[in-house]
């Protein structure tokens, strides 16, 4: 459990308390017990359940368990869960390594776009050879999976995903060979290309900060 969850347990009265300790227990259950299932599953079959089981998950701890239950799975097995699922992920910082190796390795077998829905493949279809992208991150995190042909929504990172303040924020531009994106995501309108950052051509990195104005303490993108 998360120190913020922990912070909330204390919180609660010892009736609520037992309650949801309780709640928790019979969850945990059900995960593993969905767990095993899956393990009797192949196909479409397996797909559908697995989907089914993530969304039982939080979206900080989404990511994880979708990469857990891909790993050694077929290219398209990885490709038919992991965009449809991987929008409605959060926190995925710490599962960049394992989901890099995945994608190469599914990528080496099978193009993403086999499996986009239309919108995607629309939007995979419209760009052009040499794409501009762009990632709104801390200093640290520049080198992350997840970049996006829209500025503005890079700002809106920068400033903060979801309203999590964001410290040392960067806006960084970058140049990226369409040949070279594993998949594009375009779920939440945030024109999503997860590329391997390693192959980017870094153009230009502003200072976050001054794509955001504060008129109430409150810095607004």
């Amino acid at each position: 459990m998360s120190p913020f969850g922990k912070t909330i347990l204390n919180l609660m009265s010892p009736d609520d308390r037992a309650a949801f300790v309780i709640a928790e227990r019979k969850w945990r259950e059900t995960v593993a017990k969905e767990r095993r299932a899956l393990r009797g599953l192949e196909g479409n079959d397996f797909v559908s359940a697995a989907i089914s089981h993530l969304l039982r998950f939080s979206s900080e701890k989404r990511a994880a368990e979708m990469l857990s239950l891909t790993r050694g799975k077929p290219p398209e097995i990885f490709w038919k869960i992991f965009l449809e699922v991987w929008s409605v992920c959060d926190c995925t910082w710490k599962v960049r390594e394992p989901l890099l190796h995945q994608l190469k390795s599914a990528s080496a077998q099978i193009c993403a776009t086999s499996y986009f829905n239309d919108a995607d493949r629309t939007f995979f279809e419209s760009l052009p050879t040499d794409i501009t992208v762009f990632r709104g991150c801390s200093t640290e995190r520049i080198n992350g999976l997840s970049w996006t042909t829209d500025a503005a929504v890079a700002r809106g990172f920068a400033y903060g995903h979801r309203g999590i303040l964001v410290p040392e924020p960067v806006l960084v531009t970058a140049k990226v060979e369409k040949k070279n994106i594993f998949a594009v995501i375009t779920d939440r309108a945030e024109n999503e290309v997860l590329c391997d950052p390693q192959i980017l051509r870094i153009d230009e990195m502003s200072n976050g900060t001054k794509f955001c104005a504060s008129s109430s303490n409150k810095p607004l993108c």
